[in-house]
């Protein structure tokens, strides 16, 4: 069962639908003609599903901005091809482009079209399959019906967890108040607390990453070493029935964002551990790719691809679970143990690298799942970089301004820089932060981007009028990467995203008074 970068899931900036029944998304393509009703047309760029758009006359493709649909590729012509409704469906007509148009790998000048045709022009995919009204409102009301499963699931995963920290919290406050901090009791249950909160920051970054917020820091890897800190990490966690078997070249590179490459095989290991639950083998190997015709298809243009794959020998699945394996918010798992996130995330990095991600499992016979990532080349790696702790004197004569609408938040900031030796003061809005720049001077201002009324961002436009020169460290738990993007080359010094440890804006807070400061 071949899972290809095209999805139902929606990323920023981009417009997706599932696949329709006239589309495979196996290795085969089932053959429909497109005799009645409209068609629907998804874009997919560097394997990335960018535009989707339903066509029911002709259609215009190409990178002028009069085309019916603009793709941004150097390699497309301005007027590059039409899509035309003749009376037994749909046909596809190449404008005299410079680079021509494909039709399943197959050079045309016009043809008509099937469901489930992949129409190449230049660098950019063209899926061409059927569009039905009803079948949207049957998606709309599946995703209602999965919203529920979501609900139900972190519902009861952060009820747990709030659980777990309320009550740690009330078994210290009842403690007599000549208790000593390092008790063993009390640290026990500040240990508690502490990994209560840090596990309810793991199922926000998991909701986060699946819907795509957050930035990707693309470069060359050494898949060894990536296979290596994961087996650590599991060797640690997994019960010792569970043997771990690591694969993987010496100098086998892949090309993606360590994070999230991290992430997707932390989950297909812990997916594979969740399946056997009496004991088994996990392997995990790295290799170069060996694609088949219909799997190479799938990729827009020539590239070198690298194999990771993660096999257990547990339950396996059934032929109903393989088919919505990687669904948003679908589970096998009881009520309320689990969100249905992890493996609809894998999906979704692994998309957004320009991969593909394939399973195989019977059930009783265990499950082997393929992970396709492009190659890194030797020579574009990055060092790892060592960080140093930095100490701040503990007389600082810094001064920070905390912005933060939210008054438990912005308390305990406080306390936090307070701790940390710098002098503070605070802001419950923005306006109320100007009213106070006009009055004092500070070295930083921690300013928060999601606020009533003022929000963060017209609060440092207003700001920048009055003290061009201030220092701004921009903080938020959920905000758009390419608005941050651009309020960092407006003169903003750093962004830091909510929820952090003492020690990340520690490193945030020396950056930030190390930075120069935009005009």
């Amino acid at each position: 069962m071949l899972h290809s970068p095209v999805g139902d899931m929606e990323e920023a900036g981009c417009s997706t639908r599932p696949p329709s029944p006239g589309y495979s998304s196996g290795t085969t393509t089932e053959s429909l003609a497109p005799s009645v009703g409209a068609a629907r047309l998804t874009v997919i760029a560097h394997g990335r599903v960018c535009h989707t758009q339903v066509v029911s006359t002709d259609t215009v493709i190409g990178r002028d901005s009069e085309a019916d649909i603009v793709v941004e590729d150097q390699q497309v012509s301005r007027l590059h091809a039409r899509f035309k409704r003749i009376p037994i469906g749909f046909s596809v007509e190449d404008m005299a482009s410079r680079n021509g148009t494909t039709v399943n790998g197959v050079p045309v000048r016009r043809r008509k079209l099937e469901f489930g045709d992949r129409i190449q022009i230049g660098a950019t995919i063209l899926l061409f399959t059927r569009h039905d009204a009803a079948e949207d409102q049957v998606f709309e009301l599946q995703k209602m019906e999965a919203m529920g499963r979501l609900v139900a699931g972190v519902a009861h995963d952060f009820n747990n967890l709030l659980g777990a920290i309320v009550g740690n919290l009330a078994f210290l406050r009842r403690l007599p108040r000549d208790g000593e901090l390092g008790d063993a009791p009390v640290r026990e249950a500040l240990s508690d607390a502490n990994d209560a909160a840090h596990r309810a920051v793991d199922i926000v970054s998991q909701l986060l990453g699946f819907a795509r917020v957050g930035s990707s820091d693309f470069r060359a890897l050494n898949a060894e070493s990536l296979m290596s800190e994961v087996a650590r990490l599991l060797r640690r966690t997994l019960d010792r029935s569970i043997a771990i078997v690591t694969d993987c070249p010496p100098d086998l590179l892949i090309k993606g964002d360590a994070t999230q490459l991290h992430q997707v095989l932390m989950n297909l290991c812990l997916n594979a551990r969740d399946a056997m639950s009496q004991g088994g083998v996990l392997t995990i190997k790295a290799q170069p790719a060996v694609l088949s015709q219909s799997e190479a298809r799938l990729f827009a243009g020539s590239q070198d691809m690298v194999q990771l794959s993660v096999e257990d020998t547990g339950m396996g699945m059934d032929s109903i679970t393989r088919q919505r394996i990687f669904e948003p918010f679908f589970s096998s798992k009881a009520t309320g143990k689990g969100t249905g996130l992890g493996l609809a995330t894998v999906y979704g990095i692994v998309k957004n690298h320009g991969g593909i991600i394939t399973v195989d499992s019977e059930p009783g016979q265990g499950s082997l799942f393929r992970v396709y990532i492009p190659s890194g080349q030797a020579g574009q790696e990055q060092p790892e970089v060592t960080r140093v702790r930095q100490e701040i004197p503990a007389e600082s004569d810094r001064r920070i301004l905390i912005v933060d609408d939210d008054g438990l938040v912005r308390r305990s900031n406080y306390r936090l820089l307070g701790q940390l030796g710098y002098s503070v003061r605070d802001a419950g809005s923005g306006q109320e932060a100007l009213d106070l720049l006009k009055q004092e001077r500070f070295d930083l201002v921690v300013l928060d981007l999601i606020m009533p009324d003022m929000s963060g961002e017209e609060t440092f436009h207003e700001l920048r009028k009055m003290i061009p020169e201030q220092r701004v460290l921009f903080v938020s738990g959920y905000y758009d990467d390419e608005k941050v993007r651009v309020l960092l080359q407006e003169g903003g010094a750093h962004f830091l995203r909510k929820p952090y440890s003492s020690d990340v804006l520690h490193e945030h807070l020396l950056a930030a008074f190390g930075s120069t400061v935009g005009n």
